[in-house]
């Protein structure tokens, strides 16, 4: 989170926000957001944004699409009205919205089943299908735009990473952006953004709603999968290979599957992998890194990224 944000958000201004939620702030739990604040409080979760992170019409433009999700009836953790009617608030630096909370538990904590990776496919089918043509009012940016792609800023001085990472912008450029393929994605839909109850999945988080291709929430998904501490070293692959079969069984339930454009997942695993690398430099000593995850990552990855290696060798069809 920006030093900006963690100065900004006193007591005082916590508890303002809390009032004008209607919430009691000392009943509040705070859920360790990473980008933003939020808290639980009994059946809801309030998430307060700076606007150093986000505009207040970017919020906007993401509570219209998780409302159209839900509208739709897909299993989404849906936006709230405020007590004056409306879906934000606002409270100096800091824009805020009340969303339902999710039932359930996280979907991270084993193992993946079969029939849970399959319905995580069946569900990010129907929210690409959904997402289709959609129009909202309100702006929203682009994964070209995205800060997290902002390699050149992050990265500095990385010279043979940097002239990578712009001959991939390049290549995505020339990719299709039909409604088919193209659209407003969660963008982070990995499994500690949604929880499992009884079978069924509810999605939150949608924070990082981009236009993007509906192939690159997939490979998202995917570069997270082998990530796993599960998941033995030297066995990725076929980790991956395994997985992707499955939710595509899901995913064509809702969604043809020709939408994901997998041929040119190699490249869309490739901008996550850089996009991790550049936001792991941004928010963490990459001398020392204590989070156990974002050191399996980075052991070695300057190296494999310099060197052109694949995210994950193999075919995509």
């Amino acid at each position: 989170m920006e030093a900006q944000a963690l100065n900004d958000f006193t007591p005082e201004v916590a508890r303002a926000i809390f009032k004008q939620v209607g919430l009691d702030f000392d009943a509040a739990e705070d859920l360790q957001g990473f980008e933003n604040f939020v808290y639980g409080v009994g059946d809801s979760v309030v998430r307060i944004t700076h606007h150093s992170h986000r505009s207040p019409e970017q919020v906007l433009c993401e509570l219209e699409f998780v409302g159209h999700l839900a509208k739709e009836g897909a299993s989404v953790a849906a936006p709230l009205t405020l007590p004056d009617g409306e879906l934000v608030g606002h409270e100096g630096n800091f824009v805020f919205a009340r969303f339902q909370k999710s039932p359930g538990v996280a979907g991270y904590s084993e193992p993946f089943s079969d029939s849970l990776i399959r319905e995580w496919g069946r569900c990010i089918g129907e929210f690409h299908r959904l997402a289709a043509g959609f129009k909202p009012a309100y702006p929203r940016y682009s994964w070209l735009e995205d800060e997290n792609h902002d390699f050149e800023a992050r990265i500095p001085g990385q010279a043979t990473i940097l002239e990578i990472a712009a001959d991939l912008k390049t290549r995505l450029l020339a990719l299709p952006k039909s409604p088919d393929v193209y659209g407003l994605i969660h963008g982070d839909a990995h499994a500690g953004n949604f929880f499992v109850d009884d079978g069924r999945l509810t999605f939150f988080d949608f924070d990082d709603v981009s236009y993007s291709w509906f192939g690159y929430d997939v490979a998202t998904i995917l570069f997270g999968v082998v990530l796993q501490p599960w998941v033995t070293p030297g066995e990725e692959v076929a980790a991956a290979e395994k997985f992707l079969v499955t939710f595509l069984e899901g995913y064509s339930r809702e969604n043809d599957t020709a939408a994901l454009m997998l041929p040119s997942f190699p490249d869309l695993l490739k901008l996550r992998e850089l996009s991790l690398y550049a936001v792991i430099h941004l928010h963490m000593d990459v001398e020392n890194i204590e989070d156990d995850f974002a050191a399996r990552f980075m052991d070695g990855r300057r190296k494999r990224l310099e060197g052109g290696v694949p995210y994950l060798d193999m075919g995509f069809g």
